[in-house]
């Protein structure tokens, strides 16, 4: 057997090629039922997935969410009226793991290596922001702003009051480790580093 044909057959005897690898499940989104206040849940449903879940948005107006994948994909699935899903979207924005997600009535807003703003409804995105190097976002719906956080610990304020972001504010937030979290209201902005 020659040396091509040899590394042919150890390639299609590895597990990538196999079926039953290529259906393994490595993120789920599961639903659960508040039944009382003994803090009692009923399981109505599981969706799987071939890529990690890392992170949801919820729109409740809408009963609509959505899952950033570590793929880049954003996967929609509508609830009905009984929180059955149904899968309504599956658009992959970025080719890197999402880091961020905002969900609003038209725009999604997400990052990875860049910050996109992508229409729902057609499915493109309009806006690529140049900034580099994200490693989380907080989408306030109640002011349409946007708060991302770089890997060098830059905060960096975005108004989406418009169809295209607007630069509100960039400062250090005067820390040398990775912020890994935040939550902010009218005054406050608290990060966990």
């Amino acid at each position: 057997m020659d040396v091509i044909a040899q590394i042919d057959a150890f390639i299609s005897k590895l597990p990538i090629f196999k079926e039953e690898y290529k259906k393994t499940v490595l993120g789920s989104i599961a639903c659960y039922k508040f039944l009382n206040t003994e803090c009692n849940f009923e399981h109505l449903w599981s969706k799987d997935y071939n890529c990690r879940i890392n992170l949801l948005s919820y729109n409740q107006q809408t009963d609509q969410l959505f899952a950033g994948t570590s793929n880049g994909y954003v996967y929609g699935i509508q609830l009905d009226e009984d929180n059955n899903p149904a899968d309504i979207l599956k658009l992959q924005i970025h080719r890197h793991s999402i880091k961020g997600l905002g969900i609003d009535e038209e725009q999604i807003y997400s990052i990875s290596n860049h910050f996109k703003v992508t229409d729902i409804h057609t499915q493109t995105t309009h806006w690529q922001g140049n900034i580099t190097k994200l490693n989380h976002m907080r989408y306030d719906k109640r002011r349409k702003r946007l708060f991302i956080l770089s890997d060098a610990g830059a905060l960096i304020i975005y108004s989406v009051k418009n169809k295209e972001p607007v630069l509100i504010s960039s400062f250090s937030l005067g820390v040398e480790e990775r912020i890994s979290d935040m939550i902010f209201d009218d005054n406050l902005i608290i990060c966990i580093c």
